[in-house]
């Protein structure tokens, strides 16, 4: 499941769940901005990961902020 930032230009929306595999948007999405693939994770761990997306300090929130920079969003 993909917790990051929604980012329209690149095909992620927050919350997507992905079966089989990632799409391959995504992937095309990886390429550019590596990060994202910390902010993809096993449904099992949604609740802590997201938790630590919005917690100033913790290592997922930076990636988090890395991404919406990155994308050329607000940060």
């Amino acid at each position: 499941m993909y917790i990051g930032p929604n980012v329209q230009k690149l095909g992620l929306l927050r919350n997507q769940v992905y079966l089989d595999g990632l799409p391959g948007q995504v992937r095309a999405a990886l390429v550019q901005i590596p990060e994202l693939e910390e902010l993809i994770v096993p449904i099992e761990q949604i609740t802590d990961a997201i938790r630590r997306t919005q917690t100033k300090g913790e290592h997922l929130h930076h990636v988090y902020e890395g991404v919406l920079r990155k994308a050329g969003m607000q940060a």
